[in-house]
């Protein structure tokens, strides 16, 4: 896989009439020329013995890794000196572990430079009780210092570009040392290049993110693929022109990389993908076992709370208001507007209007699919559909509320069933479920 979601597919054989026989190695980033003529010119700004910054946002997935990565591959060709890594989620607590993992600080290290840095890291040589970065804050700035100073000396030699993935796993000396290069560099040809989600974020990101991201820095936070990119990311991966069928199905992955790719690759492995005139069609596009547990694994930062209103979205469908998912789980819209700023701002769920009662929020199509219970055998979002649980009869939402945003709160019908497993209610209870307080 390459970096930032964006897969070398492997050839994989496919069975059919018809039928592709493989899938093409995708390698063109597709939708991102805005982006990559930001980081040319970052570059440009180094090569000609200025500083440059630029700071990449966005959810897992969407390309932030490849974009770093074809700048790296970019500055190499120019003959910069490069230097990369990124940080582990689990090694969030080691002191300086990302910046020790960029220009390579170890004990071991063949350059002078670097192993005295590595030397004040470990601590001191066999000492019973040596006296590490952790326990004395002023060895941890003389560490922070070190490497200000082995940035300066190789960006008087000649251009530097430091890349930087993954800083929401960060350990906080190491976005310390970010900011120190940031002030200490900034007349030398030094570029820093930093990725990093929108959640989980420390406090110390975001001082670190406000820091750099003004002039001359420049912020890019990356939204999902167009359709037109997602067509061109499918006709690379197949061979051939998308046809409708796939394409609908494809609109399901929300424009990012990742799981359009996944959701390729998984209908080739299961020989869905047939080819005919010049286009590659599907009969259906459900969704693969193997996207579920890579959306499920891309969704472990979130709450509990989250998690389990996700799964309660579900069965609203890809676009619900906050008053329905109030009434499927049974918990005051107060509640649910903290829980959901969560999913909000980890970009799983995203905001289509305010106001109490009746702001109305969309779900990423693929997580809500993901995460809807199994039991739930039918759903949709359009008016009068509901849910059904193996015997019992189906649940279904008043007709008269709507699919998409409301002009104003409606209000439940009179009778109306509860989520599964829950009793009828009347309209007074269903008013202060909804609204959280009792009706006047």
């Amino acid at each position: 896989m390459l970096a930032g979601g964006i897969c070398r597919l492997p050839a994989i054989g496919l069975t059919g009439a018809g039928a592709a026989s493989t899938l093409a190695q995708v390698s063109a980033i597709r939708g991102r020329e805005a982006e990559i003529a930001v980081l040319t010119e970052a570059l440009d700004l180094v090569e000609s013995g200025r500083r440059a910054v630029v700071l990449i946002e966005g959810e897992a997935g969407i390309g932030k890794t490849r974009l770093l990565g074809a700048a790296l591959e970019d500055a190499r060709r120019r003959g910069m000196q490069v230097a990369a890594g990124r940080a582990e989620e689990l090694e969030g607590m080691r002191p300086f572990g990302l910046m020790t993992g960029v220009f390579g600080c170890t004990r071991s290290a063949t350059d002078p430079r670097r192993a005295a840095i590595g030397e004040l890291l470990s601590g001191g040589t066999g000492e019973r009780n040596p006296i590490t970065v952790t326990s004395d804050p002023g060895l941890r700035f003389r560490v922070v210092d070190a490497l200000a100073d082995l940035v300066e000396e190789l960006a008087l030699a000649g251009p530097l570009v430091i890349g930087a993935d993954d800083l929401q796993w960060a350990d906080a000396s190491s976005l310390l040392t970010l900011a120190a290069l940031g002030r200490r560099a900034e007349y030398l040809p030094v570029a820093l290049i930093a990725c990093f989600r929108p959640s989980p974020r420390s406090a110390e990101l975001d001082r670190l993110a406000a820091s750099l991201a003004g002039p001359p820095g420049r912020y890019l936070s990356l939204g999902g693929l167009g359709a037109q990119a997602v067509a061109d990311l499918a006709a690379d991966a197949v061979g051939s022109a998308p046809g409708h069928g796939l394409l609908a199905g494809l609109a399901g992955a929300a424009g990012n990389p990742l799981f359009v790719t996944e959701m390729l690759a998984a209908l080739a492995q299961e020989g869905m993908i047939e080819t005919a005139g010049g286009r590659a069609e599907v009969a259906q596009t459900a969704l693969p076992p193997t996207l579920r547990l890579t959306i499920l694994r891309r969704l472990s930062f979130l709450s509990d709370d989250m998690l389990q209103a996700l799964r309660f979205a579900s069965i609203l469908g890809a676009s619900f208001t906050v008053t329905d998912l109030s009434v499927t789980m049974d918990r005051p819209v107060v509640e649910l507007f903290g829980v959901l700023a969560e999913g909000i701002a980890g970009r799983c769920s995203k905001t289509m209007a305010t106001g109490y009662g009746s702001g109305t929020t969309s779900s990423a199509t693929l997580s809500t699919r993901t995460c809807r219970p199994p039991s739930a055998t039918a759903c949709t979002a359009r008016p009068g559909s509901g849910w059904r649980e193996p015997g019992r009869r189906p649940c279904r939402w008043p007709s008269t509320w709507p699919a998409g945003p409301p002009a104003a709160t409606p209000r439940p019908s009179a009778g109306c069933p509860g989520p599964p497993g829950r009793p009828r209610r009347s309209p007074r209870t269903w008013r202060r479920r909804c609204w959280g307080r009792r009706p006047r």
